[in-house]
């Protein structure tokens, strides 16, 4: 299975500072529990929970493409972001293809992070900013990507990062993009 992961934290070392540094409680010094979801019917959503006991801190997903007659990708990720509809997950879907949506859970009590939508943009920046007192643990994306008149996806995305600000980025080369921010205490 190929797992990406696109976290700002990586160790159970980087939780704990992040989680001082926040104010938040901070958390046991055992590593993340890695929690991966179903595998998505072909354009549907996969959504990884964290089970009790534990909060979100990022995730990843495993794709499989769609590709045509000549070994040419014609999909992508439409969603990859914490799941603004279901505390402690994260959510993934491809375009046309499957995926399997992976959570990262940090292990310890306090209070669950909220999610940030960002304004949905088209070809340019879309920003979701945590608000005062919360810090910026990981984020994502929805799109809303461009195709060409077989429906095959012919865009991409540019950037999905944090920012400096305590915000999270997002932004299509074509298509609409609307950036989601993970915010804890």
């Amino acid at each position: 299975m190929r797992i990406r992961i696109a976290a700002v934290l990586v160790t159970s070392a980087s939780i704990t500072a992040l989680s001082l540094a926040a104010g938040a409680p901070a958390l046991a010094a055992d590593p993340p529990v890695v929690v991966a979801g179903p595998v998505s019917s072909n354009g549907g959503i996969s959504r990884a929970t964290c089970p009790a006991g534990t909060t979100l801190v990022g995730g990843g997903y495993d794709a499989r493409h769609d590709i045509n007659g000549v070994n040419n990708v014609i999909d992508g990720l439409d969603l990859f972001a914490p799941d603004w509809q279901n505390a402690n997950s994260w959510v993934a879907a491809m375009h046309t293809g499957q995926v399997r949506a992976v959570a990262m859970c940090a292990k310890g009590s306090g209070p669950a992070p909220r999610v940030v939508v960002g304004p949905a943009v088209k070809a340019d920046y879309s920003k979701a900013t945590c608000p005062a007192g919360t810090q910026l643990l990981a984020g994502g994306y929805t799109s809303t990507p461009a195709t060409n008149g077989l429906g095959q996806y012919v865009d991409d995305v540019d950037t999905n990062s944090p920012n400096t600000d305590n915000s999270w980025l997002a932004k299509m080369a074509i298509g609409t993009a609307q950036a989601l921010a993970l915010c804890g205490s």
